[in-house]
């Protein structure tokens, strides 16, 4: 096997091990905030209110607003 070859799988195979230590913590951080919001409906959407406000001082949502009609 040529050594660009190998050093081209050792990276592929690098990155996919990155990847598995961090999809982990973001399917539980997504299984937890969905069971927390559907526990604690009042105060999930008094995060997400603030979570918006805070992308709108951040000018995050017109950005997202204009990707998407673009």
């Amino acid at each position: 096997m040529p050594f660009a070859v190998r050093i081209g799988l050792a990276l592929v195979f690098f990155a996919l091990g990155i990847a598995g230590l961090f999809l982990p913590i973001l399917q539980g951080g997504l299984f937890l905030f969905i069971s927390l919001w559907l526990i604690f409906p009042a105060h999930s959407e008094r995060w997400l209110e603030k979570l918006k406000a805070s992308w709108r001082k951040k000018g995050t949502v017109q950005n997202l607003k204009q990707e998407i009609t673009s």
